[in-house]
């Protein structure tokens, strides 16, 4: 065999390696992608959820007007407590999302508009955590002038999740049907997340707290 035909086929394998290789890391980034989208849908959806339904119970209380002080106060408890498990477990994944946004393989192998929109959807969550956060540091919070500026910080992050979520959404409609053609080498692993905990209920005002009752008020 003459060393052209070697040098040929030694390329060939080489060639093939590097797609096998290249393949398998792909798939590796696919199944924790699906993985972390399914771990969000499954165990922080449902806190979201339970949030917003709570944050429902204490504005409709207010809307009705004839409730007590005592009974507004343990509805607003029970939302500022189940916005303190939303935010734990959305911390959680926010730490596994960022690692794996910065793995070099994400960044050597995704196609630019998977990244992209990924950074969005990060920014989307990552600004209700911090919504969330600020909404339960104003009801602890005595001085007027600082809960002003935590109010003003809840409006911007509400505007950031805002805006991040239409570009992610915009970038879904534009992107969402199409396939680059390494997807005819890779499996993408079906969402084990049943539909229901996609069912976030819409609010009025969420990032916009009501001023909490003191003790002193509630006396009267």
């Amino acid at each position: 065999m003459s060393i052209k035909k070697k040098l040929r086929i030694i390329s060939i394998i080489f060639g093939i390696g590097l797609f096998v290789g290249y393949i398998y890391e792909y798939q590796q980034l696919i199944n924790e992608g699906v993985y972390l989208s399914d771990e969000h849908c499954i165990k922080v959806n449902p806190l979201i959820i339970d949030r917003k339904n709570k944050y429902l119970d204490q504005y409709n209380i207010l809307l009705a007007g004839a409730a007590s002080s005592e009974e507004y106060i343990t509805s607003l408890g029970k939302y500022l407590q189940s916005g303190q498990a939303f935010m734990k477990a959305e911390k959680d994944w926010l730490e596994k999302e960022k690692q794996y946004m910065g793995s070099k393989e994400f960044n050597l192998l995704m196609p630019s508009h998977i990244k992209e929109a990924l950074k969005y959807q990060y920014e989307m969550y990552e600004a209700e955590y911090n919504s969330s956060y600020y909404i339960s540091q104003g009801f602890e919070e005595a001085d007027q002038e600082k809960r002003l500026e935590l109010s003003n910080k809840i409006v911007e992050e509400t505007a950031r999740s805002r805006e991040a979520g239409d570009k992610y959404n915009e970038l879904l409609k534009k992107y969402g049907g199409k396939m680059t053609w390494v997807y005819y080498f890779v499996k993408v692993p079906s969402s084990q997340c049943p539909p229901e905990n996609n069912n976030i209920p819409i609010v009025p005002n969420l990032f916009t707290p009501q001023i909490p009752i003191s003790s002193e008020e509630t006396k009267g």
